[in-house]
């Protein structure tokens, strides 16, 4: 987001961008009390107020420190994440919901020791060593350069973070709304 945020400005020096994270039923607030144009969501639904927009489907991967056995595999099976120490997604999330189906139905059972509401608190407690998790592969770049996390591909067909862009149906944009999401829209997958 920041990347886009950047071209963004770079392309529209007079608009004025405001980026806020905020909990996915947060956004869907601010989207419907009209305090946001535009939200990004993962698992985005639409209701009769609420239009989402496709917009990519993100890899999953497994999160592990550098000094973590499972760091030095090219690529892993679920099952070989049975009896790990797990840092997750707070319950009420739907990529929690959706991650704990996807181990019941591997048959994989971890050990949750941590959960949050927000992957960059998750990927610090993997990064200390505190356990593995499950997270979008794109969301780990930074920390993948930096050597503090390691990717691994997690053989699990299927297993991906759909992202989509929600809005209000009846918001009427402005210019720099519309050009923002013709912006998003034309960004690579």
């Amino acid at each position: 987001m920041s990347r886009l945020g950047e071209q963004f400005a770079a392309r529209y020096p007079t608009a004025q961008l405001h980026v806020e994270y905020m909990r996915p039923d947060r956004i869907y607030e601010a989207l419907r009390d009209d305090a946001a144009d535009l939200g990004l969501v993962s698992y985005p639904e639409s209701s009769r107020e609420i239009a989402a927009i496709p917009w990519r489907e993100e890899e999953m991967q497994v999160a592990v420190p550098p000094h973590h056995p499972l760091a030095e595999q090219a690529e892993v099976y679920p099952a070989d994440l049975n009896g790990s120490a797990f840092i997750g997604f707070d319950e009420d999330l739907r990529i929690r919901r959706e991650l704990d189906r996807f181990l019941r139905a591997q048959g994989v059972e971890v050990n949750l020791v941590m959960h949050f509401d927000n992957i960059q608190m998750i990927k610090e407690a993997v990064s200390l060593g505190q356990g593995i998790s499950i997270l979008p592969a794109r969301t780990m770049q930074a920390e993948i350069e930096q050597g503090r996390l390691v990717a691994v591909k997690l053989n699990a067909p299927g297993l991906a973070r759909p992202v989509g862009i929600v809005h209000r149906r009846s918001k009427k944009f402005n210019r720099a709304t519309e050009r923002l999401l013709a912006m998003l829209m034309a960004s690579p997958a």
